[in-house]
């Protein structure tokens, strides 16, 4: 099951972003957390709290929000049936 976490709007640009990103893509969690951690790069800190809040989504919100709907129908009509 895979389980996504978004930041946006985050005043960096792609390619410094993409520095640290390239760095951890296909690390186990720990190793990534303890490597951005310690980065000096100004885009650790908001990889990292995106790497947190995957994980807590994975973790706490991994079954979906079932939201009830209904369809109602009504119909209206005079007593005589229509007839006059």
């Amino acid at each position: 099951m895979e389980v996504r976490a978004v930041s946006r709007y985050i005043r960096i640009s792609p390619q410094k972003c993409r520095l640290v990103a390239d760095q951890v893509r296909s690390l186990p969690v720990g190793q990534a957390l303890e490597l951005l951690q310690f980065s000096p790069k100004k885009a650790a800190s908001p990889i990292r709290k995106t790497l947190e809040s995957a994980i807590a989504n994975a973790e706490h919100r991994a079954t979906p929000i079932i939201k009830r709907t209904s369809h109602i129908t009504v119909a209206v009509s005079d007593e005589n049936g229509g007839e006059d």
